[in-house]
C-alpha cells in the first residue's frame, strides 16, 4: 500500500495558471502540467535564494521531499521551455499559509 501524499504548505496562489509559448501554428497541443507546490519550491529556492532546509521547513516538508519537489518542477519547466509546450500550473497536494 502507497503512503498518502503529503500536503505542503505555500504562502500564495500563483498569479498566473497558463502559458503559452508564441508559436504561430496552433500544433502545441502537449502541455506541461507544474503543481503549484513545484512553483512554491521553485520561488523559495531560485527566487528568494534559500537553503534547502530553510525552504523544506516553510514548506512544512522535509528536506528529501523538498529536493524531490523542486527537481520534478524544474525539469517541467526546462521540458516547456526547450520544446515550446504550454504550462498549466494547478494544485495538487497543498494547502494556503494563513
Amino acid at each position: 500500500m502507497s503512503r498518502l501524499p503529503c500536503c505542503s504548505l505555500v504562502e500564495r496562489e500563483p498569479v498566473c495558471h497558463k502559458f503559452i509559448p508564441e508559436m504561430e501554428e496552433a500544433e502545441n497541443e502537449r502541455k506541461i502540467i507544474v503543481y503549484v507546490e513545484e512553483l512554491e519550491a521553485i520561488r523559495l529556492k531560485d527566487l528568494y535564494k534559500l537553503d534547502q532546509l530553510a525552504c523544506a521547513n516553510r514548506m512544512k516538508i522535509s528536506r528529501g521531499t523538498f529536493q524531490r519537489i523542486l527537481q520534478s518542477g524544474r525539469q517541467k519547466i526546462a521540458t516547456a521551455l526547450i520544446h515550446g509546450q504550454t504550462i498549466f500550473i494547478q494544485g495538487e497536494h497543498y494547502r494556503l499559509k494563513e
